[in-house]
């Protein structure tokens, strides 16, 4: 009695799915090639949650250190000009008059008025009815372009005005406006708080000035990006990180969608012999 060989083509001899065969399992693919060793599964992009997004910032503060210096800057230059000009008034408003005689001078009423030279010169002076005036000594030691302030007078009237002087070491005379303790030291004042405010103010300036161009230039920046929609999703090329990842595990490997797949079908029962007993020897 002989036995009957499986028929062609059974599912249960040697063949394509028989021991030793490369079949791929069901779903899995041939190979990965997307999926690297030990890799991280929806890895989040560098622009993804976590990360520092890029905002458009308030110019407030920049604004206001500009401001703030700008006063300081206007404040100091305002109060230079006005007390160089008060010391340069009374050195333009200087005058020659005659050292060993007389001098007639036009004077305006109730004017404030000063005698220079030296301490060795005396000088009278008469208003225009022939009285005279009274001439003061200086409280205070005050020269204007090197020359000192020996005598003070206030003219009571407007008119013309006898000045006498006789300089005991030749040395020139000059009549202008006669400064006072009080407003040079008032013009001191104000020069060395000018200088002060340039110092602070000018530094706050441009510090305020470069703080409000690099703030408006990283907002530029910052607006743009918004507008493209680049903060906080992915960049061109990647995968973004708040949809869906094109990977799973399965079966300890990473799958993607893209790679070769196979799929078994199940084993058809015409395929078998009569009574589905397949292999067994028929008479």
């Amino acid at each position: 009695m002989s036995q009957i060989p499986p028929a062609s083509g059974s599912p249960y001899g040697p063949g394509p799915y028989g021991p030793g065969s490369n079949a791929p399992s069901m779903g899995v693919p041939a190979h990965a090639p997307y999926a690297p060793p030990g890799g991280p599964v929806n890895a989040p992009a560098p622009y993804g949650p976590g990360l520092p997004q890029a905002t458009v910032k308030s110019t407030r503060g920049p604004v206001v250190l500009l401001t703030i210096g700008i006063i300081f800057v206007v404040a100091a230059v305002a109060t230079l000009v006005l007390a160089i000009n008060s010391v340069a008034g009374v050195a333009n408003s200087l005058n020659e008059i005659n050292g060993h005689g007389n001098s007639q001078v036009t004077l305006e009423e109730n004017g404030h008025y000063g005698l220079y030279g030296d301490s060795s010169t005396e000088c009278t002076v008469r208003n225009p009815d022939g009285g005279e005036v009274t001439v003061r000594t200086p409280s205070a030691s005050i020269e204007i372009n090197n020359h000192q302030m020996f005598g003070t007078f206030t003219a009571t009237k407007a008119g013309e005005y006898t000045v006498t002087c006789n300089s005991l070491l030749d040395t020139p005379v000059y009549l202008g406006e006669g400064a006072t303790a009080g407003g040079i030291f008032n013009s001191a004042a104000g020069i060395i708080l000018a200088v002060l405010g340039l110092v602070i103010g000018v530094p706050m300036t441009i510090g305020g000035l470069i703080w409000l161009v690099v703030r408006r230039s990283n907002n530029r920046r910052a607006a743009a990006a918004q507008g493209a929609g680049i903060v906080g999703s992915a960049l061109p090329g990647q995968p973004d990180p708040q949809a869906p990842s094109a990977y799973s595990a399965f079966g300890g490997q990473m799958v993607d969608p893209s790679a070769p797949t196979a799929t078994v079908n199940p084993p058809n029962r015409d395929q078998f012999g009569q009574g589905g007993q397949g292999g067994q020897s028929q008479y």
